[in-house]
């Protein structure tokens, strides 16, 4: 899969010219967009082939940790994740407020987002402070089980 950054003197906010890789393992897909923020997001989605990669997206790591700055609306025109995953830490920065806010974005196209195999429950967004390690184990056919850290 291609990867995908900002250039400088564009951008000279680091988190901006994240490189941001698509991995692709059959028909599944996972990005990986850093610490990406806003105008980082807005750039991007100039680029036709930059959106039509983010269309066969199945789960998205929240750019930023989760934090405000990394959330771009825009990205969910052309992304339709049926998770979203944050790796953060205990309560710090603003990520606890975004997660309904990812949430209602994959709630919008998987009503029940995915199984989560240790836990038998459904989940849309997954955090690293909540869920200890994430781990995915994908099948040739693009359907994969989420197994997590935490049974509880």
């Amino acid at each position: 899969m291609p990867l995908v950054c900002g250039r400088y003197p564009a951008f000279d906010n680091t988190n901006d010219l994240s490189l941001v890789v698509f991995v692709q393992f059959g028909a599944f897909r996972i990005l990986f967009p850093g610490d990406l923020e806003g105008p980082g997001w807005r750039n991007m989605l100039q680029l036709d082939s930059f959106r039509q990669l983010l269309r066969g997206v199945d789960v998205l790591v929240a750019s930023h940790h989760g934090r405000e700055s990394g959330y771009c609306a825009e990205v969910f025109d052309h992304c339709r994740p049926r998770a979203v995953v944050m790796s953060d830490k205990a309560i710090m920065h603003d990520t606890q407020g975004m997660t309904q806010r990812y949430r209602s974005h994959v709630v919008r196209h998987h009503p029940n987002g995915v199984k989560v195999s240790t836990t038998e429950r459904y989940r849309h967004v997954l955090t690293t402070r909540r869920d200890g390690w994430i781990q995915f184990e994908v099948f040739d056919n693009g359907d994969f089980n989420v197994l997590t850290e935490f049974h509880g």
